[in-house]
Protein backbone atom coordinates (compact mmCIF):
# COMPACT_ATOMS: atom_id res chain seq x y z
CA UNK A 1 0.00 0.00 0.00
CA UNK A 2 1.67 3.42 -0.83
CA UNK A 3 1.20 6.75 0.68
CA UNK A 4 2.34 9.64 -1.22
CA UNK A 5 4.99 11.54 0.82
CA UNK A 6 5.45 8.68 3.25
CA UNK A 7 6.31 5.14 1.36
CA UNK A 8 5.18 1.98 0.77
CA UNK A 9 3.52 0.53 3.57
CA UNK A 10 3.42 -3.22 4.38
CA UNK A 11 0.60 -4.97 5.04
CA UNK A 12 0.67 -8.73 6.38
CA UNK A 13 -1.66 -11.47 6.79
CA UNK A 14 -1.32 -15.46 7.87
CA UNK A 15 -1.69 -17.55 4.65
CA UNK A 16 -3.98 -19.76 6.71
CA UNK A 17 -6.61 -18.66 9.60
CA UNK A 18 -4.37 -17.50 12.49
CA UNK A 19 -4.72 -20.02 15.71
CA UNK A 20 -5.47 -19.57 18.73
CA UNK A 21 -2.43 -18.44 20.45
CA UNK A 22 -2.57 -16.82 24.21
CA UNK A 23 -0.16 -13.89 23.67
CA UNK A 24 -1.84 -11.26 21.91
CA UNK A 25 1.66 -10.55 19.62
CA UNK A 26 2.86 -13.27 19.17
CA UNK A 27 1.42 -14.15 15.74
CA UNK A 28 1.69 -10.59 14.78
CA UNK A 29 5.65 -10.91 15.43
CA UNK A 30 5.85 -14.27 13.77
CA UNK A 31 4.93 -12.68 10.70
CA UNK A 32 6.74 -10.05 11.27
CA UNK A 33 9.85 -11.92 11.30
CA UNK A 34 8.94 -14.31 8.58
CA UNK A 35 8.70 -11.06 6.43
CA UNK A 36 11.37 -9.55 7.71
CA UNK A 37 13.88 -13.12 7.26
CA UNK A 38 12.27 -13.39 3.28
CA UNK A 39 12.11 -9.60 2.71
CA UNK A 40 14.97 -8.47 -0.40
CA UNK A 41 13.69 -4.91 0.35
CA UNK A 42 15.03 -1.95 2.60
CA UNK A 43 12.39 -1.90 6.11
CA UNK A 44 9.18 0.05 4.82
CA UNK A 45 8.08 2.54 7.14
CA UNK A 46 5.18 0.88 8.67
CA UNK A 47 4.08 -2.64 8.97
CA UNK A 48 0.03 -3.44 9.27
CA UNK A 49 -0.84 -6.83 10.32
CA UNK A 50 -4.35 -7.92 9.77
CA UNK A 51 -6.57 -11.36 10.25
CA UNK A 52 -5.24 -12.24 13.29
CA UNK A 53 -8.02 -10.97 15.25
CA UNK A 54 -5.71 -8.91 17.43
CA UNK A 55 -5.37 -5.10 18.10
CA UNK A 56 -1.73 -4.07 18.91
CA UNK A 57 0.75 -0.89 18.53
CA UNK A 58 4.30 -2.04 18.58
CA UNK A 59 6.03 1.51 17.74
CA UNK A 60 9.86 0.12 17.21
CA UNK A 61 9.80 -3.93 16.38
CA UNK A 62 13.22 -4.19 14.44
CA UNK A 63 13.24 -0.84 14.23
CA UNK A 64 10.01 -0.22 12.03
CA UNK A 65 6.34 1.10 13.43
CA UNK A 66 4.23 -2.19 13.35
CA UNK A 67 0.25 -2.29 13.77
CA UNK A 68 -2.29 -5.44 14.08
CA UNK A 69 -5.90 -4.42 13.06
CA UNK A 70 -8.79 -6.23 14.68
CA UNK A 71 -11.44 -8.48 13.03
CA UNK A 72 -14.61 -6.25 12.03
CA UNK A 73 -17.15 -8.64 12.66
CA UNK A 74 -18.23 -10.43 15.71
CA UNK A 75 -17.17 -14.25 15.26
CA UNK A 76 -19.01 -17.13 16.08
CA UNK A 77 -15.75 -19.17 17.04
CA UNK A 78 -13.06 -17.73 18.42
CA UNK A 79 -10.06 -19.05 16.25
CA UNK A 80 -8.00 -16.22 16.60
CA UNK A 81 -5.31 -14.64 18.83
CA UNK A 82 -7.97 -12.56 20.79
CA UNK A 83 -10.50 -11.77 18.33
CA UNK A 84 -10.16 -7.88 19.05
CA UNK A 85 -13.30 -6.77 17.23
CA UNK A 86 -12.28 -3.19 16.30
CA UNK A 87 -11.49 -1.16 14.23
CA UNK A 88 -8.01 1.43 13.47
CA UNK A 89 -7.28 4.28 12.46
CA UNK A 90 -3.92 4.86 11.93
CA UNK A 91 -2.77 8.78 12.12
CA UNK A 92 0.99 9.60 10.27
CA UNK A 93 1.90 12.97 10.89
CA UNK A 94 5.49 14.90 9.86
CA UNK A 95 7.22 15.92 12.66
CA UNK A 96 9.34 19.25 12.85
CA UNK A 97 11.85 17.40 12.86
CA UNK A 98 11.64 15.47 9.77
CA UNK A 99 10.34 12.26 11.64
CA UNK A 100 6.89 10.65 10.72
CA UNK A 101 4.97 10.09 13.73
CA UNK A 102 2.79 7.24 13.85
CA UNK A 103 -0.67 7.61 16.28
CA UNK A 104 -2.62 4.27 16.88
CA UNK A 105 -6.36 4.63 17.36
CA UNK A 106 -8.60 1.78 17.82
CA UNK A 107 -12.40 1.90 18.00
CA UNK A 108 -13.82 -0.87 20.21
CA UNK A 109 -16.90 -2.59 19.20
CA UNK A 110 -16.79 -4.95 22.07
CA UNK A 111 -18.17 -2.57 24.31
CA UNK A 112 -21.17 -2.61 21.67
CA UNK A 113 -21.15 -6.36 21.80
CA UNK A 114 -21.73 -6.52 25.06
CA UNK A 115 -24.37 -4.15 25.66
CA UNK A 116 -26.32 -5.59 22.14
CA UNK A 117 -28.92 -6.60 24.30
CA UNK A 118 -29.76 -3.35 26.45
CA UNK A 119 -29.24 -1.72 22.75
CA UNK A 120 -31.73 -3.76 20.99
CA UNK A 121 -34.67 -2.71 22.61
CA UNK A 122 -37.13 -0.25 21.97
CA UNK A 123 -36.87 3.04 23.64
CA UNK A 124 -40.37 3.17 24.44
CA UNK A 125 -40.64 0.51 26.57
CA UNK A 126 -42.46 1.46 30.15
CA UNK A 127 -40.72 0.81 33.54
CA UNK A 128 -42.40 -2.66 34.29
CA UNK A 129 -41.21 -3.93 31.22
CA UNK A 130 -37.50 -2.52 31.64
CA UNK A 131 -37.89 -4.63 35.01
CA UNK A 132 -38.89 -7.88 33.17
CA UNK A 133 -36.47 -7.65 30.40
CA UNK A 134 -33.79 -6.98 32.82
CA UNK A 135 -34.51 -10.40 34.49
CA UNK A 136 -33.36 -11.84 30.99
CA UNK A 137 -30.45 -9.69 29.95
CA UNK A 138 -28.15 -12.33 31.82
CA UNK A 139 -29.71 -15.44 30.36
CA UNK A 140 -33.34 -17.39 29.34
CA UNK A 141 -35.48 -17.87 32.39
CA UNK A 142 -38.98 -19.88 33.06
CA UNK A 143 -42.18 -17.59 34.24
CA UNK A 144 -41.58 -18.35 37.73
CA UNK A 145 -37.69 -17.99 37.30
CA UNK A 146 -38.78 -14.18 36.22
CA UNK A 147 -41.26 -13.88 38.84
CA UNK A 148 -38.33 -14.64 41.62
CA UNK A 149 -35.88 -12.60 39.81
CA UNK A 150 -38.20 -9.32 40.06
CA UNK A 151 -39.21 -9.89 43.35
CA UNK A 152 -35.46 -10.38 45.02
CA UNK A 153 -34.33 -6.73 43.55
CA UNK A 154 -37.74 -5.04 43.59
CA UNK A 155 -38.88 -3.33 47.08
CA UNK A 156 -42.47 -3.94 45.86
CA UNK A 157 -42.59 -7.73 45.39
CA UNK A 158 -44.88 -8.28 42.25
CA UNK A 159 -47.96 -10.64 42.40
CA UNK A 160 -47.87 -13.57 39.47
CA UNK A 161 -50.87 -12.20 37.41
CA UNK A 162 -48.47 -8.58 37.34
CA UNK A 163 -45.67 -10.60 35.80
CA UNK A 164 -47.94 -12.75 33.40
CA UNK A 165 -49.38 -9.86 32.10
CA UNK A 166 -46.20 -7.90 31.89
CA UNK A 167 -44.62 -10.83 30.18
CA UNK A 168 -47.67 -11.36 27.75
CA UNK A 169 -47.34 -7.36 26.62
CA UNK A 170 -43.67 -7.99 25.81
CA UNK A 171 -44.12 -10.91 23.79
CA UNK A 172 -47.02 -9.75 21.50
CA UNK A 173 -44.84 -6.79 20.67
CA UNK A 174 -41.90 -9.22 19.81
CA UNK A 175 -39.88 -8.21 22.20
CA UNK A 176 -39.28 -11.11 23.82
CA UNK A 177 -39.79 -14.79 22.34
CA UNK A 178 -41.16 -18.43 24.52
CA UNK A 179 -39.28 -21.46 23.58
CA UNK A 180 -42.18 -24.41 24.04
CA UNK A 181 -40.01 -26.59 24.62
CA UNK A 182 -37.71 -25.51 26.70
CA UNK A 183 -40.58 -23.26 28.97
CA UNK A 184 -38.44 -20.50 28.67
CA UNK A 185 -38.49 -17.03 27.88
CA UNK A 186 -35.53 -14.51 25.95
CA UNK A 187 -34.84 -11.68 24.24
CA UNK A 188 -35.88 -11.73 20.96
CA UNK A 189 -32.46 -12.79 18.35
CA UNK A 190 -34.30 -10.50 15.58
CA UNK A 191 -33.87 -7.69 17.81
CA UNK A 192 -30.45 -8.16 18.19
CA UNK A 193 -29.72 -8.64 14.37
CA UNK A 194 -31.21 -5.55 13.67
CA UNK A 195 -29.08 -3.36 15.79
CA UNK A 196 -27.68 -0.04 14.10
CA UNK A 197 -25.29 1.47 15.94
CA UNK A 198 -23.42 4.60 14.52
CA UNK A 199 -19.96 6.34 16.20
CA UNK A 200 -22.22 8.95 17.54
CA UNK A 201 -24.50 5.99 19.90
CA UNK A 202 -21.42 4.59 20.60
CA UNK A 203 -19.91 7.77 22.06
CA UNK A 204 -23.19 9.04 23.51
CA UNK A 205 -22.10 10.84 27.11
CA UNK A 206 -19.00 9.43 27.11
CA UNK A 207 -15.53 10.50 29.14
CA UNK A 208 -12.39 11.24 28.25
CA UNK A 209 -9.44 10.53 30.19
CA UNK A 210 -5.89 11.85 28.56
CA UNK A 211 -2.03 11.86 29.97
CA UNK A 212 1.66 11.40 29.69
CA UNK A 213 3.25 8.35 30.36
CA UNK A 214 6.87 7.62 31.26
CA UNK A 215 8.92 5.78 33.29
CA UNK A 216 12.54 4.33 33.57
CA UNK A 217 13.95 7.85 33.84
CA UNK A 218 16.77 6.98 35.87
CA UNK A 219 17.85 10.77 36.70
CA UNK A 220 21.87 10.43 38.15
CA UNK A 221 22.71 8.02 35.16
CA UNK A 222 25.52 8.96 32.68
CA UNK A 223 23.10 8.41 29.58
CA UNK A 224 19.63 9.37 30.64
CA UNK A 225 18.26 11.62 28.28
CA UNK A 226 17.62 14.80 30.35
CA UNK A 227 17.07 17.60 27.52
CA UNK A 228 15.11 15.75 25.46
CA UNK A 229 12.66 15.07 28.29
CA UNK A 230 13.10 18.64 29.55
CA UNK A 231 11.84 19.29 25.76
CA UNK A 232 9.63 17.02 24.85
CA UNK A 233 7.47 16.25 28.13
CA UNK A 234 6.17 20.01 28.85
CA UNK A 235 4.93 20.23 24.97
CA UNK A 236 2.96 16.70 25.65
CA UNK A 237 1.88 17.53 28.67
CA UNK A 238 0.08 20.86 27.99
CA UNK A 239 -3.35 19.48 27.13
CA UNK A 240 -3.61 16.19 29.17
CA UNK A 241 -5.67 15.50 32.50
CA UNK A 242 -2.04 14.10 34.44
CA UNK A 243 1.84 13.35 34.02
CA UNK A 244 2.28 9.82 34.95
CA UNK A 245 5.76 8.41 36.12
CA UNK A 246 5.70 4.66 36.59
CA UNK A 247 8.63 3.74 38.19
CA UNK A 248 12.76 4.10 38.22
CA UNK A 249 12.33 8.08 38.97
CA UNK A 250 16.70 8.23 40.03
CA UNK A 251 19.28 5.92 39.07
CA UNK A 252 20.16 4.90 42.71
CA UNK A 253 23.91 3.47 43.48
CA UNK A 254 23.45 -0.02 43.70
CA UNK A 255 25.28 -3.33 42.05
CA UNK A 256 28.68 -1.44 40.17
CA UNK A 257 27.20 1.90 39.38
CA UNK A 258 30.13 3.93 41.69
CA UNK A 259 32.54 2.16 39.47
CA UNK A 260 31.89 1.56 35.97
CA UNK A 261 30.98 5.06 34.76
CA UNK A 262 27.49 4.97 34.41
CA UNK A 263 27.02 7.98 36.60
CA UNK A 264 27.64 11.26 36.38
CA UNK A 265 30.09 12.21 38.91
CA UNK A 266 27.93 15.15 40.29
CA UNK A 267 25.46 12.34 40.74
CA UNK A 268 27.13 9.88 43.12
CA UNK A 269 24.50 9.81 45.74
CA UNK A 270 21.16 9.04 45.58
CA UNK A 271 19.96 12.56 47.55
CA UNK A 272 21.82 14.37 44.58
CA UNK A 273 19.45 12.23 42.04
CA UNK A 274 16.02 12.42 44.14
CA UNK A 275 17.16 16.27 44.17
CA UNK A 276 17.80 16.80 40.35
CA UNK A 277 14.90 14.80 39.63
CA UNK A 278 12.59 17.29 41.49
CA UNK A 279 13.65 19.83 40.12
CA UNK A 280 13.58 18.86 36.70
CA UNK A 281 10.12 17.90 37.12
CA UNK A 282 9.21 21.20 38.59
CA UNK A 283 10.37 22.77 35.57
CA UNK A 284 8.71 20.59 33.53
CA UNK A 285 4.70 21.10 35.44
CA UNK A 286 5.80 24.91 35.49
CA UNK A 287 6.10 25.01 31.37
CA UNK A 288 3.09 23.27 31.60
CA UNK A 289 1.40 25.64 33.77
CA UNK A 290 2.74 28.93 31.68
CA UNK A 291 1.74 27.36 28.60
CA UNK A 292 -1.91 27.21 30.13
CA UNK A 293 -1.89 30.18 31.69
CA UNK A 294 -1.06 32.49 28.58
CA UNK A 295 -4.00 30.29 26.83
CA UNK A 296 -6.48 31.56 29.22
CA UNK A 297 -9.03 34.29 28.01
CA UNK A 298 -9.17 35.86 31.01
CA UNK A 299 -6.13 35.83 33.45
CA UNK A 300 -7.46 36.30 36.72
CA UNK A 301 -5.46 35.23 39.87
CA UNK A 302 -8.42 32.58 41.48
CA UNK A 303 -7.67 29.41 42.52
CA UNK A 304 -9.97 28.16 39.83
CA UNK A 305 -7.59 29.37 36.82
CA UNK A 306 -4.91 28.32 38.68
CA UNK A 307 -5.97 24.92 39.60
CA UNK A 308 -7.03 24.38 35.83
CA UNK A 309 -3.22 25.69 34.95
CA UNK A 310 -1.21 23.26 37.28
CA UNK A 311 -1.24 19.60 35.38
CA UNK A 312 -1.85 16.66 38.04
CA UNK A 313 1.40 14.45 38.68
CA UNK A 314 1.08 11.11 39.55
CA UNK A 315 4.07 8.43 40.58
CA UNK A 316 5.15 5.17 41.44
CA UNK A 317 8.15 3.99 43.02
CA UNK A 318 10.13 1.44 40.79
CA UNK A 319 12.82 -0.91 41.69
CA UNK A 320 15.93 1.38 41.57
CA UNK A 321 14.15 3.77 43.98
CA UNK A 322 13.27 1.29 46.81
CA UNK A 323 16.18 1.51 49.79
CA UNK A 324 18.25 -1.54 48.50
CA UNK A 325 19.21 0.61 45.59
CA UNK A 326 19.83 3.91 47.60
CA UNK A 327 21.91 2.14 50.57
CA UNK A 328 19.36 3.71 53.27
CA UNK A 329 16.90 1.09 54.49
CA UNK A 330 13.48 1.53 55.76
CA UNK A 331 13.69 4.77 54.36
CA UNK A 332 10.26 6.03 52.04
CA UNK A 333 11.05 5.51 48.37
CA UNK A 334 10.81 8.79 46.48
CA UNK A 335 10.33 10.84 49.88
CA UNK A 336 12.95 13.42 49.59
CA UNK A 337 11.72 13.78 45.63
CA UNK A 338 8.26 14.24 46.53
CA UNK A 339 9.22 16.30 49.39
CA UNK A 340 11.67 18.60 47.48
CA UNK A 341 9.01 18.58 44.07
CA UNK A 342 6.24 20.09 46.35
CA UNK A 343 8.45 22.40 48.13
CA UNK A 344 9.43 23.72 44.61
CA UNK A 345 6.35 23.88 43.11
CA UNK A 346 5.24 26.20 45.69
CA UNK A 347 8.29 28.31 45.54
CA UNK A 348 8.02 28.79 41.45
CA UNK A 349 4.18 29.26 41.95
CA UNK A 350 4.39 32.18 44.26
CA UNK A 351 7.36 33.58 42.16
CA UNK A 352 5.13 33.24 39.23
CA UNK A 353 2.13 34.67 40.62
CA UNK A 354 4.19 37.56 42.20
CA UNK A 355 5.39 38.58 38.75
CA UNK A 356 2.15 38.29 37.23
CA UNK A 357 0.56 40.90 40.11
CA UNK A 358 -1.58 38.08 41.50
CA UNK A 359 -1.88 38.48 45.51
CA UNK A 360 -4.98 37.33 46.05
CA UNK A 361 -4.04 33.91 46.96
CA UNK A 362 -1.76 33.26 50.34
CA UNK A 363 1.02 30.72 50.62
CA UNK A 364 -1.07 28.14 52.74
CA UNK A 365 -3.71 28.47 49.61
CA UNK A 366 -0.77 27.64 47.10
CA UNK A 367 0.64 24.82 49.49
CA UNK A 368 -2.80 22.88 49.37
CA UNK A 369 -3.47 23.27 45.53
CA UNK A 370 -0.35 21.97 44.71
CA UNK A 371 -0.41 19.28 47.41
CA UNK A 372 -3.72 18.05 46.33
CA UNK A 373 -2.11 17.63 42.50
CA UNK A 374 0.73 15.59 43.49
CA UNK A 375 -0.29 11.74 43.72
CA UNK A 376 1.49 9.11 45.24
CA UNK A 377 0.25 5.27 43.96
CA UNK A 378 -0.50 3.46 47.08
CA UNK A 379 -1.01 -0.17 48.03
CA UNK A 380 -3.53 -1.11 45.48
CA UNK A 381 -1.12 0.22 42.41
CA UNK A 382 -4.32 2.10 41.44
CA UNK A 383 -4.66 5.54 40.78
CA UNK A 384 -7.87 7.81 39.94
CA UNK A 385 -8.14 10.82 37.05
CA UNK A 386 -11.38 12.30 37.32
CA UNK A 387 -12.85 9.27 38.85
CA UNK A 388 -11.15 6.89 36.33
CA UNK A 389 -9.36 4.16 37.48
CA UNK A 390 -5.65 3.42 36.19
CA UNK A 391 -3.82 0.47 37.30
CA UNK A 392 0.15 0.81 37.60
CA UNK A 393 2.67 -1.59 37.54
CA UNK A 394 6.44 -1.57 37.66
CA UNK A 395 7.08 -5.35 37.79
CA UNK A 396 10.40 -6.96 38.43
CA UNK A 397 10.93 -9.39 35.42
CA UNK A 398 12.85 -9.97 32.97
CA UNK A 399 12.21 -9.35 29.30
CA UNK A 400 10.60 -11.49 26.99
CA UNK A 401 10.90 -11.85 23.69
CA UNK A 402 6.96 -11.61 23.24
CA UNK A 403 6.34 -7.77 23.06
CA UNK A 404 3.03 -8.13 24.80
CA UNK A 405 3.55 -11.13 27.15
CA UNK A 406 3.89 -8.44 30.04
CA UNK A 407 1.40 -6.62 29.80
CA UNK A 408 -1.30 -9.53 29.60
CA UNK A 409 0.48 -10.65 32.60
CA UNK A 410 0.02 -7.24 34.46
CA UNK A 411 -3.56 -6.67 32.78
CA UNK A 412 -4.11 -10.29 34.06
CA UNK A 413 -3.15 -9.11 37.27
CA UNK A 414 -5.36 -6.40 38.06
CA UNK A 415 -8.37 -8.46 36.30
CA UNK A 416 -8.09 -11.02 38.74
CA UNK A 417 -6.89 -9.49 42.05
CA UNK A 418 -10.30 -6.93 42.16
CA UNK A 419 -12.27 -9.79 40.39
CA UNK A 420 -14.60 -9.87 43.94
CA UNK A 421 -13.56 -5.91 45.06
CA UNK A 422 -16.11 -3.93 47.25
CA UNK A 423 -15.12 -1.37 45.20
CA UNK A 424 -16.89 -1.28 41.73
CA UNK A 425 -14.37 1.49 39.92
CA UNK A 426 -11.16 -1.84 40.99
CA UNK A 427 -13.59 -4.55 39.29
CA UNK A 428 -14.17 -1.97 36.36
CA UNK A 429 -10.42 -1.10 35.59
CA UNK A 430 -10.08 -0.68 31.80
CA UNK A 431 -6.57 1.23 31.64
CA UNK A 432 -3.29 -0.30 33.14
CA UNK A 433 0.43 1.09 32.86
CA UNK A 434 3.32 -1.10 32.36
CA UNK A 435 7.01 -0.35 32.95
CA UNK A 436 10.60 -1.91 33.93
CA UNK A 437 11.26 -3.40 30.72
CA UNK A 438 12.96 -0.39 28.51
CA UNK A 439 10.78 -1.46 25.51
CA UNK A 440 7.51 0.46 24.08
CA UNK A 441 4.07 -1.49 23.15
CA UNK A 442 0.41 -0.91 23.32
CA UNK A 443 -2.33 -3.99 23.14
CA UNK A 444 -5.79 -4.33 23.63
CA UNK A 445 -6.52 -7.63 25.74
CA UNK A 446 -9.66 -8.43 27.00
CA UNK A 447 -12.09 -10.99 29.38
CA UNK A 448 -15.68 -11.76 29.61
CA UNK A 449 -16.69 -8.99 27.05
CA UNK A 450 -14.37 -6.24 28.64
CA UNK A 451 -11.84 -4.91 26.93
CA UNK A 452 -8.85 -3.04 28.34
CA UNK A 453 -6.02 -1.19 27.26
CA UNK A 454 -2.14 -2.06 28.55
CA UNK A 455 0.27 0.69 27.92
CA UNK A 456 3.72 -0.09 28.08
CA UNK A 457 6.45 2.22 28.39
CA UNK A 458 10.06 2.59 27.62
CA UNK A 459 12.60 4.42 29.46
CA UNK A 460 14.34 7.84 29.36
CA UNK A 461 17.59 6.41 28.93
CA UNK A 462 20.04 5.67 25.83
CA UNK A 463 21.36 2.26 26.70
CA UNK A 464 22.87 0.54 30.02
CA UNK A 465 25.92 -1.69 30.21
CA UNK A 466 23.46 -4.40 32.03
CA UNK A 467 21.54 -4.65 28.87
CA UNK A 468 24.52 -4.19 26.49
CA UNK A 469 25.58 -7.49 27.92
CA UNK A 470 22.79 -9.51 26.83
CA UNK A 471 22.77 -7.85 23.78
CA UNK A 472 19.38 -5.69 24.14
CA UNK A 473 18.70 -2.71 22.46
CA UNK A 474 17.14 -0.10 24.67
CA UNK A 475 13.94 1.73 23.51
CA UNK A 476 13.18 5.26 24.74
CA UNK A 477 10.45 7.62 24.77
CA UNK A 478 7.16 8.54 26.86
CA UNK A 479 3.44 8.15 25.83
CA UNK A 480 0.74 10.33 25.26
CA UNK A 481 -2.68 8.47 26.00
CA UNK A 482 -6.58 9.37 25.06
CA UNK A 483 -8.76 6.68 26.43
CA UNK A 484 -12.55 7.02 26.05
CA UNK A 485 -14.84 5.38 27.78
CA UNK A 486 -18.82 4.94 28.24
CA UNK A 487 -20.87 5.51 31.00
CA UNK A 488 -20.22 2.68 33.23
CA UNK A 489 -16.65 2.83 32.78
CA UNK A 490 -16.24 0.61 29.47
CA UNK A 491 -13.47 0.84 27.29
CA UNK A 492 -14.51 2.64 23.89
CA UNK A 493 -11.59 4.02 22.21
CA UNK A 494 -7.89 5.54 22.69
CA UNK A 495 -5.09 7.33 20.95
CA UNK A 496 -1.64 6.17 21.57
CA UNK A 497 1.32 8.03 20.56
CA UNK A 498 4.93 7.43 21.26
CA UNK A 499 7.32 10.47 21.36
CA UNK A 500 10.29 9.46 19.79
CA UNK A 501 10.93 7.14 17.14
CA UNK A 502 13.96 7.40 15.59
CA UNK A 503 17.74 8.59 17.16
CA UNK A 504 17.60 11.32 15.38
CA UNK A 505 15.17 13.31 17.62
CA UNK A 506 17.33 13.07 20.75
CA UNK A 507 18.46 16.63 21.68
CA UNK A 508 21.92 17.85 20.40
CA UNK A 509 22.83 18.02 24.01
CA UNK A 510 21.97 14.50 25.26
CA UNK A 511 23.37 13.25 21.93
CA UNK A 512 27.27 14.84 22.79
CA UNK A 513 27.10 11.86 25.15
CA UNK A 514 24.82 9.11 24.07
CA UNK A 515 26.22 9.29 20.42
CA UNK A 516 30.05 9.91 21.55
CA UNK A 517 32.46 6.97 20.63
CA UNK A 518 35.60 7.77 23.59
CA UNK A 519 33.54 10.07 26.38
CA UNK A 520 36.10 12.54 27.51
CA UNK A 521 36.42 14.18 30.86
CA UNK A 522 35.13 17.51 28.86
CA UNK A 523 32.26 15.78 27.64
CA UNK A 524 30.98 14.56 30.92
CA UNK A 525 32.25 17.68 32.92
CA UNK A 526 30.47 19.76 30.56
CA UNK A 527 26.83 17.80 30.95
CA UNK A 528 27.40 17.79 34.74
CA UNK A 529 28.14 21.79 34.54
CA UNK A 530 25.51 23.09 32.85
CA UNK A 531 22.90 20.20 34.68
CA UNK A 532 24.38 21.93 37.81
CA UNK A 533 24.00 25.30 36.48
CA UNK A 534 20.23 25.08 35.34
CA UNK A 535 18.94 22.88 38.12
CA UNK A 536 21.84 24.64 41.06
CA UNK A 537 22.93 20.73 41.89
CA UNK A 538 24.69 20.43 44.88
CA UNK A 539 28.13 18.75 45.14
CA UNK A 540 28.47 17.89 48.76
Amino acid sequence: MQLPGFGDVRVLVPRNSSWFYENVTGVMQRLINGFALRANSDPPPLIVVGCTGTGAFIPRYRGIPCIATGTHHKLQQQDSTENMVSCTVVTIDKKDSGVFQVTWNPIDYRTVIYNEKELALPKDLARCHHKVLQTLMPSSASMSTIEFRINSMAKNPWGQEKVEKTVKELKDRGVIVYNKTENRYAIASDLINKINVSLSDLFKNSKTLTFVQKSCWHVGALKTLYWTVLRDEPKLAEDVDAIVVDGDVNQGISHNYEYNGELLPTMNGVDKQQILAAKMQAKIIMDVFAARWAKLSEKRCTKKAIDRCLVRFIFKEGNHDEPRFSGSKDSIALKLFENELASQLVSQLNLFLEAHKCSELKNSEVEALVKAKMIRVGETSVTKVNGVPIGLMHPHQGKTQAKGQRIQQTCNYFRERFIDSHDEDLRKIAVVGVANFHEAAAICTAAFGRTMLGIMTASEVYDTKFEQNFNKVVEFGMAKVKVEFNESGQFLSASVQYSMKSVNEIAKEDQRIVFCDALTNEVVSRQCWELSKLFDAQWR
